[in-house]
């Protein structure tokens, strides 16, 4: 694992929502809740199918995947900053490598 904690992640509809992430060599993985359910669902990305990442000035950092089809918009979790989570430019760093 490169690194794991707690991020905002942007759905669809514009919230932001706190997720629990994980990367690994292989995956960013994290965990998610659909829309009318009460369960979490494991969400996956392949390391393959990362693409580039932009750190923007407000704190959102956007990860990319391979060929731009989709972007992920993720920020530290206020709710959370009071705890010892990665940075967010821990994130960026470890997505870049």
């Amino acid at each position: 694992m490169l690194v794991r904690g707690v991020l905002e992640k942007r759905s669809a509809d514009g919230s932001w929502r706190a997720r629990a992430f994980e990367l690994t060599e292989k995956e960013l993985v994290y965990m998610e809740q659909k829309a009318g359910k009460k369960s979490l669902k494991r969400a996956c990305i392949p390391s393959i199918h990362l693409g580039s990442v932009a750190l923007r000035t407000d704190g959102v950092l956007i990860v990319y995947e391979v060929g731009g089809a989709y972007a992920h918009y993720v920020r530290s979790c206020e709710q959370l900053e009071h705890e010892k989570m990665p940075t967010i430019q821990e994130w960026e760093l470890a997505l870049r490598r």
